[in-house]
């Protein structure tokens, strides 16, 4: 997923902006399809798209339609790279009025910008996430680079929820648990 919101990042940095064609694939156009330029024989063919991954068989929302669970794809790191996709253009670009993901709705979310979204989730990737981070890891990381940056963690965490992705549960304090393992076997 990195990787195409790397390449979403060059194409709108240096490509005319097609925004406005979505979802017709525009070789040479900034959009938010991934291998359109270069992908297939026809002019709407492509990889991955990042607004509407569903369009390409991929999932949008975790373990939603299109969730992958079996060996190949190294265990679905591909195919359900949608997801995290799908959480760069809501940060990016944001929903407003009816938002539906996947037959989960959630609230209207404000976009930061492309640039923005890209600091947050470089930042991410290249300083807080290891090489066996999963999903909520990526939610928390993102969380914590747009503390970093100024950027507003309220529209993060937003982003994540549209995409399935919650928080991970906090620890187990349970003082009876703990005393009950402190104090067996009994004397």
């Amino acid at each position: 997923s990195y990787s195409d919101i790397m390449g979403a990042l060059v194409e709108f940095a240096y490509q005319t902006d097609n925004r406005a064609g979505y979802p017709n694939a525009s070789p040479g156009t900034a959009d938010w399809l991934m291998g359109e330029d270069a992908w297939g024989p026809t002019v709407n063919d492509f990889l991955r798209d990042m607004r509407d991954p569903q369009r390409g068989a991929q999932p949008s929302y975790y373990h939603g339609t299109y969730w992958y669970t079996g060996s190949g794809d190294n265990g679905g790191v591909h195919t359900n790279s949608g997801v995290q996709n799908h959480a760069f253009y809501l940060l990016a670009e944001g929903c407003s009025g009816s938002c539906v993901n996947d037959g989960h709705s959630y609230d209207p979310i404000t976009g930061i910008g492309i640039a923005d979204a890209g600091e947050v989730a470089m930042y991410a990737n290249m300083n807080l996430l290891t090489s066996n981070a999963q999903y909520s890891d990526a939610r928390q990381a993102w969380i914590d680079a747009a503390t970093a940056l100024g950027h507003p963690t309220a529209t993060v965490e937003a982003v994540w929820d549209a995409v399935g992705v919650e928080p991970p549960p906090p620890p187990c304090e349970n003082p009876i648990f703990e005393e009950t393992f402190d104090t067996f076997p009994p004397a």
